[in-house]
């Protein structure tokens, strides 16, 4: 009886009812959406020739970060490069728009990934997740909650570009390519891996470490091996005290930006190759002597 009472209720008071009974709610036009900008590099590069410079950045970033994730492969500069040139044809051909460089250097990575799957640690999404943070933060994004904290060190570094302070050190970078942070950046990262010819090598440690007046050293060898010694220990000298733990560890951190922490710990662990502890103690005497400002 109940039930029925109820049901009569409803369909009696239903005729009546409408959605015009219900508290109004503004009315919805489509146009009154505003579309949100697509994070693109449009305004960063401004000129064919910066293309190439981007590119050569977002090669090295992704390298650098494949490198201290895992062991430095030469498997790591294959894909950056790669990811480099997807990046260079997006812009060419297709777009500036962080999301179309993402899809296109993940859609390319996959297509030839095959080349790299025995050697890698990561996925062609891994590389192209971290190219599209590179490029945020490249673009001066804020950080947010899962952004790699490799991406905005990288970007930081592509960021610089503080010409030298004298003139001689101007002088000296003009002529060898590295008037800019990140290519000086990139000079320790050849140093390190050996790749740096000694002559240039030794040009730089003796500009930043000898009086005008003293004659040059070679301070590593035609093949990077150890040169002269006594040099050597006079750049042990310059850095910081034993006891200054922040400071010695914070100038290891930029031989472990490139090699990577296991690599480091392993060749320090060894202690049986002198060319690279060389060429590392170089590299912490020039960033002391803020060589990459």
């Amino acid at each position: 009886m109940l039930l029925y009472v109820f049901y009569s209720f409803f369909i009696s008071s239903s005729t009546s009812f409408t959605f015009s009974n219900l508290s109004p709610h503004p009315t919805f036009h489509p146009s009154s959406l505003r579309a949100i900008p697509e994070p693109t590099l449009s305004d960063l590069i401004t000129s064919p020739a910066q293309i190439d410079t981007e590119a050569n950045s977002l090669n090295f970033a992704i390298t650098s970060w494949l490198d201290s994730e895992w062991l430095p492969q030469r498997i790591h500069s294959e894909i950056g490069t790669q990811a480099a040139d997807s990046f260079k044809l997006c812009l060419s051909e297709t777009s500036y728009e962080v999301s179309d460089i993402m899809m296109r250097i993940s859609a390319d990575l996959e297509a030839s990934w095959a080349n790299f799957n025995d050697d890698a640690f990561v996925n062609a999404y891994d590389v192209a997740n971290f190219a599209s943070e590179y490029l945020m933060m490249r673009l001066g994004a804020e950080k947010v909650c899962g952004t790699s904290d490799k991406a905005v060190e990288m970007a930081e570094i592509a960021r610089g570009g503080a010409s030298a302070s004298s003139s001689a050190s101007a002088s000296l970078f003009k002529s060898l390519n590295m008037e800019g942070e990140f290519e000086r950046f990139m000079f320790l990262s050849r140093l390190l891996d050996n790749e740096e010819p000694a002559s240039n090598v030794n040009a730089v440690a003796s500009h930043f470490f000898l009086d005008p007046d003293e004659p040059a050293k070679d301070y590593i060898g035609a093949k990077g091996t150890v040169g002269d010694r006594s040099g050597l220990e006079k750049l042990q000298l310059l850095l910081p005290e034993a006891d200054d733990e922040d400071g010695n560890n914070s100038l290891w951190e930029i031989v472990k930006a490139r090699q990577g922490e296991t690599f480091v710990q392993q060749k320090l662990a060894a202690g049986d190759d002198e060319g690279w502890a060389a060429r590392a103690l170089i590299t912490r005497a020039l960033v002391h002597s803020d060589f990459l400002k």
